[in-house]
């Protein structure tokens, strides 16, 4: 026999080890290698409990569990599947009310405008810009409605805002 050969035959032993040794520790699910994370996701702790209960009444429809274990069985599974499902639903419900929570605050902020003069944040109810003078609103001279720079006439009263210039 070379070296080589027995190199490779030494980490395939160092790989397998761990595989084979961790069922027999009781630990649950894979050892982790180079910094991976086995944890198991919300999704899965929710699913494992039902998957258990199914491969349990297959075992007891074959015969393979006695008539009082099969019930014992079943009621804890049937437990463990009801708090992985209700978990998950509060979690849910939290994220939801988190999600409220933010919205309404956006909601409550006041909406602040810009003085098209001077370039400066001023309040919505402000109808004159606090830092130039500039007029923020303007205002139909008949009934005081306010309107956009662009109308021509009142959208309230139909007055003529702007003097017709001759064609």
């Amino acid at each position: 026999m070379n070296t080589s050969t027995i190199l490779i035959g030494i980490a395939f032993l160092l790989i397998t080890i761990p595989i084979v040794a961790n069922p027999l520790l009781g630990r649950k699910g894979l050892p982790t290698f180079f910094g991976h994370s086995t944890s198991h996701s919300t999704s899965h702790k929710k699913q494992a409990p039902l998957l258990a209960l199914q491969d349990l009444d297959f075992d007891y429809q074959l015969g393979k569990v006695a008539e009082d274990d099969y019930q014992r069985a079943r009621a804890g599974l049937l437990e463990q599947a009801a708090a992985a499902i209700e978990e998950s639903e509060q979690a849910a419900d939290a994220r939801l009310e988190q999600l409220i929570r933010k919205r309404r605050a956006d909601l409550s902020q006041p909406i602040s405008k810009t003085c098209s003069n001077c370039e400066e944040t001023v309040k919505d109810s402000d109808h004159f810009c606090p830092y130039c003078g500039a007029q923020l609103t303007a205002s139909c001279p008949s009934c005081g409605e306010e309107f956009a720079e662009e109308d021509t006439f009142c959208s309230s009263c139909g007055v003529p805002l702007k003097e017709q210039q001759p064609n």
